[in-house]
């Protein structure tokens, strides 16, 4: 006779491999699931996959009188895999009494169950969440994400994030900088942001992108082998780029504060530093003839030694 193994959470990601996985090593696999966050036809994939369609019941495991009532009806399981809870760690954030709730709840109600009749073995999983790094994030944990990352940012936050819920077409990514160690490649040469990768602080993306464009059209009109222009190019613009991929210690996180607090407080700052008596103390301390860019490159000037 088989054993028979009850999965709780069984239609879910994690809970669904696991049952096909039990059914292919012989076991007998009844699922409870509330549908919270999948769907019946879960089922009907575990039998195409397996071959046997597990027997599911669906009701909330909070729900203690229906649970007396499944055991009652099914008195002969050897074991139970506990998957069922709540998992996404931004929503927990937002709504912590109801993720206290569900998951303490639904296993003190298990636990008391399997004591009642006599269920010795419990595989408990401590989390049912899956961790990676994916190429695209499901649009339902992006707005996670966000909820999570602005749920104190005050103002607007709120209204966009509401909005958002309601929203299928969204799209977000983290900012990063990739500073590379070469421009060329064999015939190929990057330029712009490719190449560059300022920070978006700087205010210089568009500046490096023409002056870029500028000195590698020159050096390939002015050397007669494509590798020299590469390495001429690099030689005369890489320590300018340089200076502008530098920021000072701290300053993207100054300047994108991730708190209600941070934000209050950048935003003082800012109105401060823009105030009319600050702009007037600036001036009285102020450089006429010094540039608002750091504009120190001598480009050379390919125009006239053509003509030369």
């Amino acid at each position: 006779m088989k054993k028979k193994i009850l999965v709780t959470g069984g239609t879910g990601y994690i809970g669904s491999h696991t049952a096909v996985e039990l059914i292919n090593e012989g076991f007998e696999v009844t699922i409870i699931d509330n549908l919270y966050n999948s769907e019946a036809g879960v089922v009907d994939r575990i039998e195409q996959i397996s071959g046997v369609r597990p027997e599911l019941s669906v009701f909330d495991l909070c729900d203690m009188e229906k649970l007396i009532l499944f055991f009652k009806k099914n008195k002969n399981i050897a074991a139970i895999i506990h998957f069922a809870a709540y998992k996404a760690v931004g929503e927990s954030v937002r709504k912590p009494l109801d993720y206290y709730r569900n998951n303490l709840l639904s296993l003190v109600n298990l636990l008391d169950a399997m004591k009642l009749f006599g269920i010795p073995n419990l595989v408990f999983s401590s989390s049912c969440t899956v961790y990676g790094q994916p190429e695209k994030l499901p649009v339902s944990e992006q707005k996670e994400i966000l909820h999570q990352k602005f749920a104190d940012a005050g103002w607007e936050a709120g209204r966009i994030l509401k909005a958002l819920d309601n929203d299928t077409d969204i799209y977000f990514d983290s900012i990063s900088q990739v500073i590379a160690p070469r421009w060329s490649n064999g015939r190929c040469a990057m330029t712009g942001d490719a190449a560059f990768c300022p920070s978006p602080l700087t205010g210089m993306g568009v500046s490096l992108s023409v002056l870029g464009a500028y000195i590698l059209a020159g050096e390939l009109s002015r050397q007669s082998d494509y590798k020299q222009a590469f390495t001429e190019y690099e030689k005369i613009f890489r320590p300018y780029v340089t200076k502008i991929q530098k920021l000072p210690p701290g300053v993207p996180k100054l300047a994108h504060p991730k708190s209600k607090i941070g934000i209050s407080i950048f935003n003082t700052v800012i109105n401060i530093i823009s105030s009319k008596a600050v702009k007037k103390i600036g001036k009285l301390f102020a450089n006429k003839n010094k540039s608002s860019t750091d504009d120190t490159i001598e480009l050379p000037d390919y125009w006239k030694q053509e003509n030369a």
